[in-house]
């Protein structure tokens, strides 16, 4: 993984910061991560970072605070460079967001009716799926390729008799859901579905909707903590980035959950796009679902 980052001039003597400005950028090898430290932004540097890039054919990058920015993320995404941005994290991570929130509402993961949205199956979805059907009372999945769940669905019903209850975007079922889980749909998506404003509805993607199309508790990011600690020459980094960059592998969901295990991963806050959720907020959001369900009941 390479670490880019800008360079801190003021601690380098006149001597490094002409041998730099040559080459426009430092390597510094720490452990396992090779950082890259930029001299400036302008186009001679950016020209000479593409060559790097290009040379060590680096596919995936992760980057400091100060440069995760539209322009130089632009950049970046034009050389077919994938930005580690914490979303794979979050997605595999999706079991203890769930357990976050249910213990912020104090209430029961078995007492939710959780609706999954997702169209393209991959191996930490289904992971997901089985980790989570025998633990709730209802759990909905919307989708338009419901063939892709046959091998999931067959298995959870042999295996422990569990039932998923599959619906199209058309269904209703979201009107009535206390917590929605979007993997993949997008804005558009989601502007088609029937959805409950008393409910919650968490973002693994980087999709953003306004109040006008969802007035609920939107939850799209997260803060972590583990006992993991990174080089002083990172510290400019979001530690969900870094902790991100360090557990990425292509590998099985099962080996991912015992390294964060190993690591003590905990989720210390959800967010939305204002910043940090807190506890009053889904306390509020349980109290307007109760309140809607009960003007329900007497009408």
């Amino acid at each position: 993984m390479l670490y880019i980052k800008m360079l801190e001039k003021e601690s380098l003597n006149i001597r490094e910061l002409i041998k730099i400005k040559l080459k426009r950028f430092r390597n510094v090898k720490e452990n396992d991560a090779l950082i890259l430290e930029l001299l400036d932004l302008k186009e001679k540097t950016l020209q000479k970072l593409k060559a790097y890039l290009k040379e060590n054919c680096i596919m995936k990058v992760c980057v400091s605070n100060e440069l995760f920015y539209d322009d130089f993320l632009v950049f970046l995404y034009e050389q077919n460079i994938k930005i580690v941005d914490g979303k794979w994290l979050f997605k595999n991570v999706a079991k203890e967001t769930l357990d976050y929130i249910v213990y912020m509402k104090k209430t029961k993961i078995e007492n939710e009716e959780i609706t999954i949205l997702v169209n393209y199956l991959d191996k930490t979805i289904v992971h997901f799926i089985k980790e989570l059907a025998s633990k709730v009372k209802c759990l909905n999945i919307i989708t338009e390729n419901e063939r892709q769940f046959n091998n999931t669905k067959n298995y959870l019903f042999n295996e422990y008799g569990i039932i998923l209850n599959f619906y199209s975007s058309k269904n209703k079922i979201t009107s009535r859901s206390s917590i929605l889980l979007n993997f993949d749909y997008s804005e558009d998506d989601l502007k088609k579905i029937d959805l409950n404003n008393n409910s919650i509805l968490v973002n693994f993607n980087k999709v953003v909707l306004d109040k006008k199309s969802f007035d609920g508790l939107l939850i799209c990011d997260y803060e972590m903590s583990s006992k993991v600690k990174f080089s002083q020459n990172l510290k400019n980094f979001e530690y969900n980035y870094l902790y991100e960059s360090f557990v990425y592998k292509n590998t099985l969901p099962e080996n991912i959950k015992k390294q964060l295990e190993k690591d003590k991963f905990k989720i210390r806050k959800l967010k939305s796009i204002n910043g940090e959720i807190k506890k009053i907020d889904y306390l509020k959001n349980n109290s307007r679902k109760m309140v809607n369900s009960l003007d329900k009941t007497q009408n």
